[in-house]
């Protein structure tokens, strides 16, 4: 039949997307900032879809930023997954290596507690109910707060986010999969 969508496979979405409805908890702090002596930002935006770290200052970090105040070492400190929500008075920038969006330094940020989303999975397969690891030194294939489905990342080390599953192990070409947080790791 011309048209049908009958056994086609759609994309997942975009990362940093809160896919399904239900009880999201969804909460909003700045982002560090942090000046070099020339006034420069020394730190990351936070892409939409990305770990992130609450710091002892009550702001939010990219999971492994240099200078936050929190070790990427361990899931210690692991606030939830950077979301994009609909704002009518604020704007989203669009960086030349960020698809999708992101939250720059000094600004609020909005951070999946519980709920799901969808991320970016760096390596390995999901699987239905699989467990999540998010990677804590740099390998081949995935970087620091990457998130993968395998708890020996090529190269790298992972820890397991807790509180985290994969929803149904459907990645879309593009790596995008499902990911839901069950409990609320940290304040």
């Amino acid at each position: 039949m011309p048209g049908s969508v009958i056994g086609k496979n759609l994309s997942l979405g975009y990362a940093g997307k809160v896919s399904r409805n239900g009880i999201n908890k969804i909460n909003a702090r700045q982002v560090k900032s942090i000046l070099d002596g020339s006034g420069n930002e020394t730190q990351p935006v936070i892409p939409f879809g990305a770990t992130v770290v609450t710091n002892p200052d009550n702001t939010y970090s990219l999971f492994g930023a240099t200078g936050s105040g929190v070790s990427a070492a361990t899931f210690a400190n692991f606030a939830g997954i950077a979301v994009s929500e609909v704002k009518q008075s604020m704007t989203y920038s669009y960086g030349s290596n960020v698809s999708g969006g992101q939250f720059e330094p000094n600004s609020p940020c909005d951070v999946l507690q519980t709920g799901t989303t969808t991320v970016f999975c760096k390596e390995g397969t999901p699987t239905a109910n699989g467990l999540v690891y998010i990677v804590t030194v740099e390998g081949t294939a995935a970087a620091v707060g990457d998130l993968v489905a395998t708890a020996t990342p090529d190269g790298g080390t992972a820890v397991q986010v807790t509180n985290a599953r994969w929803v149904n192990g459907k990645m879309d070409p593009s790596g995008i999969a499902e990911i839901v947080l069950l409990t609320q790791a940290n304040a």
